[in-house]
């Protein structure tokens, strides 16, 4: 009898060891029961951090009050509506899709000041200089690699860092203006509404040319963005490659890059938005219900300036971007 029951013992462990072993392995590799399809799946990874960090992550059904930076284990896989939230900022969206076995990122997501804008010094309409532009500077700057020359059906292009100041180029005939120099990039406007890169380093030099405006660089990650006032592209002075970003039924008066290189800003004499250049493509209106004649970014990047009417009042006003 004694027997009989150290065997039943025996072979129940036995049999309990054979039944949850296997499931405990499975289970600390991740892999889950999903009720909604009554079969076992491997779980994913979500990972999330946001700039400024301690944001509030919102995922349903995995996040209570947990904080940026974080990393969700053992998601199922689907597709799941995260949102982070930080008082003083505007709320970040997205759908994000948690595959089987994989990690889904939803990192260095950047968070806009949520501020209203401070007048600095009020203005009249007859003291402002409606549109200041530093980019469109006259004459030569000093530390130019190109010359322009003007012949008589064309403009030629010269290095004027190579001895002799060789021809590398020509530009339709049109009145140019030097503007920014980027080491060997320099950008060129034309008085016909065109913007020229050029690359004296480059195979061939002229390593853009669209119709344009507006533009600004982003020395961190070699950017160029530029508009017409309709649309707004990118051009990576490293790869040659250029991007659209969006096209706006407002016109834009102004572009500016965030101090990350992550966003760019752009301003209609109606509102101010910040286009995240990341995987998410996120639109974050920044300013509205004003109106703006010109708008910049200080030195840092992180804090705008605009000439306009807010409120009620008219002036130089101070826009909070980000920290």
């Amino acid at each position: 009898m004694r027997r009989t029951f150290r065997n039943i013992i025996f072979f129940g462990f036995a049999t309990t060891f054979i039944i949850v072993a296997p499931l405990l392995v499975l289970y600390t590799a991740g892999y889950r029961y999903n009720s909604l399809n009554g079969h076992i799946v491997h779980t994913g990874v979500l990972s999330a951090s946001s700039m400024p960090r301690g944001a509030t992550i919102s995922v349903p059904s995995y996040s209570i009050d947990k904080k940026t930076p974080y990393i969700f284990n053992r998601v199922m896989p689907g597709e799941y509506l995260v949102t982070f939230n930080k008082e003083g900022y505007h709320s970040w969206q997205q759908k994000l899709t948690v595959s089987s076995g994989h990690t889904a990122y939803a990192t260095d997501i950047l968070l806009f000041r949520d501020a209203l804008p401070t007048l600095l010094e009020s203005l009249q309409l007859n003291q402002m200089s409606l549109t200041p532009n530093k980019h469109n500077t006259t004459g030569v700057p000093s530390n130019s690699p190109i010359i322009l020359v003007i012949n008589n059906q064309a403009v030629e292009i010269h290095d004027a860092t190579a001895d002799g100041q060789p021809l590398i180029g020509l530009l339709p005939s049109a009145n140019y203006q030097l503007g920014d120099v980027r080491g060997h990039v320099s950008i060129v406007l034309s008085d016909n509404g065109m913007i020229y890169a050029i690359d004296t380093k480059a195979s061939n030099p002229i390593v853009l040319a669209e119709h344009g405006t507006i533009y600004d660089f982003d020395t961190t990650n070699n950017l160029l963005a530029w508009s017409d006032g309709v649309e707004i592209h990118t051009f990576d002075l490293s790869s040659k490659t250029a991007t659209f970003i969006t096209r706006q039924s407002n016109a834009i008066i102004s572009l500016a890059w965030q101090a990350t290189g992550k966003a760019l800003l752009a301003s209609t004499n109606d509102d101010v938005l910040a286009f995240s250049l990341d995987s998410w493509k996120t639109v974050t209106t920044l300013l509205s219900d004003a109106t703006i004649f010109s708008f910049w970014l200080n030195e840092a990047r992180d804090t705008g300036y605009f000439y306009g009417d807010y409120n009620g009042a008219t002036g130089l006003f101070m826009l909070p971007v980000t920290k």
